[in-house]
């Protein structure tokens, strides 16, 4: 790779270290935010990329230019991305976790210096102080004596920023809260995370359908499992059937994994890349979802689905109905199916990251509900969905000014099963991330009809799906040929 593209690449895996981690690369530092006019003078020699890459081009170099902004302008991301640091570090190996350690102090005493004189809002220093509170509590469990801190024990070293960090921005003055971004700034969002025009109007009203349909759906499925018995009851015992210890856990999802592919079958390509289900790491259990996947990196060619084991109430997350959806939107067909397409093509695998990845993966575990034929997952899909799409319809009605804040909330109650206090720390949620809960939904949609309509031309599933994922699973409007 040469010319414009690498140029791109060098310009955005060193600016955002993170990323480079998600992508499997390895840490290198944090990274700081490009040069004044770097993304400008990059952006000139777009011509330079060979035409079938140029819009992948502009659309890296877009995102990197948003990064730097919002990076700029949120004090309490530096803590989000120590956290998120140390959790890959966790994952990937001894080497990877000393090289955040060593970065992991300076990069958070430089986000205070810039700080100085700047005020926060009570959501970011809430973001801030928890994701350093947690990557301090990682640290501790990993053996951190803050006692050896000025002996330069880098345990001791991270955990002491940490705790310096939280100290700092509880002495920042209160600023307002930010504004949601407005109907304009938001439709570009869409636009440039989608590669098609949405007009955040029509996502918001057809995310609201769609959660009432969803919701009514699942009342018809409670009605054929068990009839006259409330969906709640219902649910309930749903999620009474859960597998114990965590040797009972690894075979369920393993079960679940072999019943998904066979039932899916030919309908997608195959992954060539090996797949292996896990326990996570004991230290990293409420920093993981109870299913995360972990991409092929470049010291495991495999990909990963890690399990975290659920106490408690939290049983029912892992009830054996609910492993099928999930091992299909982490596993094949879903995440793993995915990120095995790319390769090793960084470009494609870096836009993958966020919103395009989980709206496949969304896809790819409704669709295998709909093959699997068990009336409890179709239940559980059903009320997965009315809750994305909720959150889809807060994500655009907020940052779009659709609708009023109340009206929101009571949405996401309604579709959740929350009080309404509970809701509002939902739509906080959404709030810090413009698209995050919209975006994921819409492509879903977006790569179901377009599916539909490859099928309906006469292609099989399998290889509309090859198509979709040859794609990055993401709309190529306007790409140049």
């Amino acid at each position: 790779m040469i010319g414009i593209e690498q140029d791109s690449l060098d310009l955005f895996l060193g600016a955002f270290g993170v990323e480079r981690q998600e992508a499997g690369l390895g840490f290198q530092g944090f990274g700081e935010n490009p040069a004044p006019g770097e993304i400008a003078r990059l952006m000139a020699r777009i011509e330079e990329a060979p035409g079938a890459r140029r819009a992948l081009v502009r659309r890296l170099l877009a995102r990197a230019e948003r990064r730097a902004q919002l990076r700029a302008g949120d004090l309490a991301s530096a803590g989000g991305e120590v956290l998120g640091a140390l959790v890959l570090g966790e994952l990937h190996g001894d080497a990877e976790r000393t090289a955040v350690l060593a970065a992991l102090p300076g990069h958070l005493a430089l986000a205070l210096r810039g700080a100085r004189g700047q005020g926060i809002d009570p959501q970011a220093r809430s973001f801030g102080a928890q994701a350093s509170s947690l990557a301090a509590g990682l640290l501790l469990a990993r053996g951190a004596n803050p006692e050896l801190a000025e002996e330069g024990d880098p345990l001791a070293a991270g955990f002491m920023a940490c705790e310096h960090f939280v100290g700092g921005l509880d002495r920042l003055p209160t600023a307002e809260e930010p504004a949601p971004m407005g109907p304009h700034p938001y439709a570009d969002l869409l636009l440039a995370e989608s590669g098609q025009s949405i007009i955040p109007k029509d996502l918001a009203e057809a995310a609201l359908t769609a959660m009432q349909a969803e919701l009514r759906e699942a009342q018809t499925i409670a009605r054929r499992i068990a009839p006259g018995e409330d969906i709640f009851d219902v649910v309930a015992g749903i999620g009474e059937d859960a597998p114990e210890g965590e040797a009972e856990l690894l075979a369920a999802y393993r079960t679940a994994q072999e019943e998904v592919r066979a039932a899916v079958g030919d309908d997608f390509p195959a992954a060539e890349t090996r797949l292996d289900i896990a326990l996570a790491p004991s230290q990293l259990h409420g920093l993981l979802p109870l299913t995360a996947y972990l991409p092929p990196s470049r010291e495991d060619a495999a990909g990963t689905v890690l399990l975290s084991q659920a106490l408690g109430p939290m049983k029912s997350a892992h009830a054996r109905a609910r492993t099928y959806l999930a091992i299909a939107h982490d596993g094949v067909p879903g995440s793993h199916l995915l990120f095995a397409a790319t390769g090793s093509d960084t470009l494609r695998r870096l836009l993958l990251s966020p919103f395009a990845a989980q709206g496949w993966a969304i896809y790819a575990a409704r669709y295998a509900a709909g093959r699997l034929g068990s009336q409890k997952v179709l239940l559980i899909a059903a009320l997965d969905a009315a809750q994305r799409a909720a959150r889809a319809f807060a994500d655009a009605a907020l940052h779009a000014g659709i609708a009023a804040r109340r009206e929101i909330t009571g949405q996401l109650s309604e579709a959740l099963s929350l009080p309404e206090a509970m809701a509002e720390a939902e739509l906080l949620a959404v709030a810090r991330q413009p698209g995050g809960a919209a975006l994921p939904w819409w492509i879903a949609g977006d790569i179901a009809q377009r599916v539909r309509q490859e099928v309906a031309r006469g292609a099989t599933p399998r290889a509309a799906h090859a198509r979709v994922l040859s794609e990055g699973a993401l709309a190529q409007e306007g790409a140049e040929g």
